[in-house]
């Protein structure tokens, strides 16, 4: 797929953006894209957001990945806990000798809020997931697989904000085949440092990886521009580079969060 057919894609979704999201309704918006970690905030009661994008990998030299409407329905279900159902899109791999496409795997879960940040002690949300096997072959992870992550949030100055992210998620690796039902634990990190600025414009950078069972380390360094149409519509673009072999050369990408009218 050619970059024109990316940028018109990525063109396409500001446009629905911008045309079907209403005015704010007095909370703004807050996103757990486009970054690897996932913030602390819950959504409102009843409160319905959407985020979704488009991402282009570099996988290696003439090895692409294209991944479209990648995408986090989130639902504020009572005070603390909000419900989620993700989808990791339609992807394609591309190469000299050919293309595989398909749709990916979708994903339940839960977040649930434990503490506001007061000081310099951090607000505090934990997060449940499961992946379960049902997009194509070439893009399935081909087994449910269970995620539990830890994230917590500082605000360092009225503009700046800390957020970490650690967890861990559980395959039947190579090794655990050997003993029936046992599975081998993989962890994971973010470190995202955030800036937002007048007129609805904001800017991170962020470290983070993945430590598998086995295999190599693999290091991610990403920054991203976000801009706040209104209350209830964000923008997004961003880029990063593995810092490993074991990671993609490089990725690109673009999205939007829109929190739907009560």
């Amino acid at each position: 797929m050619s970059e024109m057919r990316l940028l018109s894609s990525l063109l396409f979704v500001g446009l629905v953006a911008g045309m079907i999201c209403h005015p704010a309704l007095g909370q703004t918006i807050s996103t757990d894209r486009p970054d690897f970690g996932a913030g602390t905030t819950v959504l409102p009661i009843r409160t319905v957001q959407l985020e979704t994008g488009v991402k282009r990998t570099r996988i290696r030299e003439s090895i692409n990945a294209d991944q479209y409407l990648e995408s986090l329905l989130r639902f504020g279900a009572a005070g603390p806990v909000e419900l989620r159902l993700g989808w990791s899109g339609l992807n394609r791999i591309g190469a000299d000798a050919g293309s595989t496409s398909g749709a990916g795997d979708l994903s339940i879960g839960a977040k649930v809020a434990l503490a506001d940040g007061r000081g310099w002690a951090p607000a505090v949300a934990v997060l449940g997931t499961l992946s379960l096997p049902s997009g194509e072959d070439a893009f399935s992870a081909g087994e449910e697989v269970p995620e539990a992550r830890l994230a917590l949030g500082w605000a360092l100055t009225e503009y700046y904000g800390l957020t970490v992210n650690v967890g861990s998620f559980w395959t039947t690796g190579p090794s655990s085949r050997l003993s029936e039902g046992s599975r081998e634990r993989s962890d994971f990190y973010s470190a995202t440092l955030g800036r937002s600025g007048e007129g609805g414009h904001g800017v991170f950078v962020e470290l983070f990886g993945i430590l598998p069972a086995s295999g190599d380390n693999q290091h991610n360094l990403g920054v991203g521009y976000l801009y706040l149409v209104d209350d209830q519509v964000q923008l997004d673009v961003y880029v990063g580079s593995g810092l490993t072999e074991a990671t993609p050369d490089a990725y690109i990408g673009a999205g939007v969060a829109i929190r739907l009218p009560n």
